[in-house]
């Protein structure tokens, strides 16, 4: 509710909630995986990635391009077939001679629960300004839901004068 009462607040131009901004003071998640065909070192039964829980206004209110295929969709529901999003780093560094879209991935084992990838978006900076780039998974709020989230609001107006409107 508080992300349809903020799109018709004038002047806000999109609203989204995330688990943990980019160049936050929080610490990302971290995902364990199993990417569908992929043979793992006998070491290993999964890899793991930072990952955020997002909504579907995410990727326009931060200004993340999604470069293939798409972002979320209000219909990417917890009733509905578990999608992800994931970077452009995550996608060369599994799939690098293909396109990560349409790919699986496996959550937490070889035998875990299945997950589309449906999108690859931009890699940004997560942790702090210097960092090179680092595989990202975003996962949709509605399919992985969170009691603490972060609200974030682009405007085109000064910010300062929403506030009140946020409280």
């Amino acid at each position: 509710h508080l992300v349809e009462r903020m799109r018709d607040v004038p002047g806000v131009q999109s609203v989204a909630l995330t688990e943990n901004p980019p160049l936050g003071l929080e610490e990302f998640a971290v995902v364990a995986f199993v990417p569908d065909g992929f043979q793992m070192p006998r070491d290993r039964e999964s890899f793991t990635s930072a990952m955020d829980s997002v909504d579907e206004g995410y990727f326009e209110t931060m200004g993340i391009p999604i470069l293939r295929g798409r972002g979320f969709l209000e219909s990417d529901t917890a009733d509905d077939p578990r999608v992800a999003v994931v970077n452009e780093q995550f996608a060369r560094h599994y799939w690098p001679d293909g396109d990560a879209v349409g790919k699986h991935l496996r959550l937490d084992s070889a035998t875990g629960t299945p997950v589309e990838i449906v999108g690859v978006a931009q890699t940004i900076k997560y942790r702090n300004t210097t960092e090179r780039p680092t595989d990202f998974v975003y996962l949709p709020l509605a399919q992985h839901p969170l009691e603490h989230m972060t609200l974030l609001v682009r405007s085109s107006d000064d910010p300062l004068q929403l506030v009140k409107s946020v409280k």
